[in-house]
C-alpha cells in the first residue's frame, strides 16, 4: 500500500484524532494539517525511480521531537509531497497500527516541505546561511520595503519604531536587538501588505497608505488558508469547518483585522463566501477592512489572507 493508497482509506476526521492524541500541542495546526492531507489527496504521485527511494520502512522507534509516536517513517521527511505519495509502506514486524494511526505518522513526518510553495523553498534553502550571515528575515523585509516604496507606500525606520521594539520585547537599548526585531517586525508585515498591494484587477482594494499603518500596530498575527474541495459552492463551508473545528484561529486574534478573500475571475465571490467574510468580522470589536482580490490560479478554490492588529 502507498502513501496515497493509505491516505484514500481513512477521513481527515480520524486522522486528526491520532494526530490530536499523539501530538497535543499540534492541535494549533490541525487547520494546516486538514489543508495538507486534502492537497496530498488531489496530487498525483510521482516515482523517484531510482533505487528503494520509492519505499519507506515504517518501524518502531523512541518518541520524536516531543510528540507520542511510537513509529517512525522518516524517509518522508525532506522527500517532496508527490514523490512521499508513491512510496510503498513496509511496515516492521513489530509494528501494530490502525490505517488512522499510521496516515497521522506519515502526515506529520512529511509535512516538513512542499515543492508547490516557492517562497518556503526559496527559505529552505537559504536559511542556515541568512541566520548567521545577518538578521534573519533582513532579506526578505529588504525587498518588501523596495516593493512597498514603489507602490508609493512608506515604510517606518528603526527609529521610527524604535520605542515600541524595545518595550515589545523587553531590550531596553539594545541597539542590536532593537534591530533584529524590526526586520523580523517589518519582514512580517510587509509580505502581508506585498501580497495584497492594490492592483488594477483588484474587485475591491485598500490604499497602500491604510495597508502601511499596519506596521504601527502593537499585536499583529496572521493567517492564510485556502480551500482544497475543488467546488466553489462548498469553498467556504469548507474554511468555515477549517475555522470552527480545527482551530484555524488557534493562535488567537485581535480587535481589528484586514480581510483579503482571493477567487478566480471564472468563479467570482458567492453570497456564501461573503457571508464567510461576515463571520469573521463578527469575531472582531474594532475596524475590520476588506480586500477582494482575483487570482485566476484558484479556479474554483478560495483563499483567504488575515491580519488580525491591535
Amino acid at each position: 500500500m502507498t502513501f496515497k493508497e493509505l491516505l484514500n482509506r481513512v477521513t481527515f476526521e480520524e486522522v486528526a484524532k491520532e494526530l490530536a492524541r499523539y501530538c497535543p500541542d499540534e492541535r494549533n495546526g490541525l487547520a494546516c494539517y486538514k489543508t495538507r492531507f486534502d492537497k496530498l489527496r488531489m496530487m498525483e504521485p510521482k516515482h523517484h525511480g531510482e533505487g528503494n527511494r520509492d519505499i519507506c520502512n515504517v518501524s518502531k522507534n523512541r518518541p520524536l521531537y516531543g510528540t507520542g509516536f511510537h513509529i517512525s517513517a522518516k524517509e518522508m521527511i525532506d522527500d517532496l509531497w508527490e514523490y512521499s505519495l508513491a512510496k510503498e509502506l513496509v511496515l516492521a514486524p513489530d509494528v501494530k497500527a490502525s490505517y488512522a494511526e499510521l496516515a497521522a505518522c506519515c502526515l506529520w513526518y512529511s509535512s516538513s516541505y512542499c515543492p508547490t510553495n516557492e517562497r518556503q523553498r526559496v527559505q529552505f534553502e537559504c536559511w542556515s546561511r541568512e541566520i548567521f550571515e545577518e538578521p534573519f528575515g533582513k532579506r526578505d523585509a529588504l525587498e518588501f520595503i523596495r516593493r512597498i516604496k514603489e507602490a508609493g507606500g512608506k515604510v517606518p525606520s528603526v527609529e521610527d519604531l524604535s520605542e515600541y521594539l524595545s518595550n515589545r520585547k523587553n531590550v531596553e537599548n539594545d541597539r542590536k536587538e532593537i534591530e533584529r526585531e524590526y526586520w523580523h517586525h517589518i519582514g512580517t508585515i510587509g509580505a502581508f501588505i506585498v501580497q495584497n498591494l492594490p492592483l488594477e484587477t483588484d474587485v475591491v482594494s485598500l490604499p497602500i497608505e491604510d495597508l502601511c499603518h499596519l506596521f504601527y500596530s502593537t499585536q499583529y498575527i496572521e493567517y492564510n488558508y485556502k480551500s482544497f474541495c475543488d467546488d466553489e459552492n462548498k469553498r467556504a463551508g469548507y474554511l468555515k469547518e477549517l475555522i470552527e473545528k480545527y482551530y484555524a484561529f488557534g493562535y488567537g486574534t485581535y480587535s481589528n483585522a484586514v480581510i483579503a478573500l482571493f477567487s478566480s475571475k471564472a468563479f467570482p465571490l458567492t453570497s456564501e463566501d461573503t457571508r464567510l467574510a461576515a463571520d469573521i468580522t463578527a469575531m472582531c470589536a474594532g475596524k475590520c477592512r476588506f480586500i477582494h482580490k482575483v487570482d485566476d490560479s484558484l479556479s474554483r478554490e478560495l483563499r483567504i489572507n488575515i491580519a488580525f492588529y491591535e
